[in-house]
């Protein structure tokens, strides 16, 4: 075998060795990005779940927003202050609805998403809710958001059961 050879099988096995490398590296950065995503998506389910039960935590222990439902319930009227803090408690409820709906348009939460069927059937059956919605909601949060709320909304206003379809929502998130 000649020096020229011996360099071209040299060359021709660095080549392949690199190419092998570039393979491994893909490889190896294919697997970190899919555990970042779920990395990702374990992070935003339990972010999720902190703030539906820091809500719950707080609703339950309010010295305030129990009585005022009690109030609402038995049909007596609010005061001024009681009206304010209904207010804000209903800001906090859409607040908490629209960061679900984002984590789920983003895709973040996967399978483990928390559907919102029941959060949004009780905020849409809750005048105060709506009352809210309409006065500010509707202004201040983005309009596909805007579009599903409405929509669902209007279903139940139809009397039908149940929110905008999946097909509906992932329409809206497009």
């Amino acid at each position: 075998m000649e020096a020229m050879e011996i360099v071209q099988l040299l060359g021709n096995l660095g080549e392949f060795l690199g190419a092998l490398a570039v393979f491994a590296t893909l490889l190896y950065l294919a697997i970190q990005v899919r555990e970042a995503g779920k990395s990702a998506r374990l992070a935003a389910v339990e972010a999720n779940r902190a703030q539906r039960i820091a809500g719950f935590v707080s609703a339950r222990d309010s010295p305030y927003i129990v009585p005022i439902m009690v109030k609402l319930d038995s049909g007596q009227a609010l005061s001024a202050e009681e009206a304010r803090r209904l207010t804000l408690h209903d800001s906090a409820a859409w607040a908490l609805l629209y960061s679900e709906w984002v984590q789920r348009e983003l895709g973040l939460m996967g399978e483990f998403a928390t559907l919102d069927g029941l959060s949004m059937s009780l905020v849409l059956s809750s005048p105060s809710a709506m009352d809210w919605w309409r006065g500010f909601g509707a202004g201040i949060y983005p309009d596909r958001f805007v579009e599903y709320v409405n929509e669902a909304a209007a279903t139940r206003e139809a009397g039908a059961v149940g929110l905008p379809s999946d097909e509906a929502a992932h329409a809206l998130g497009s």
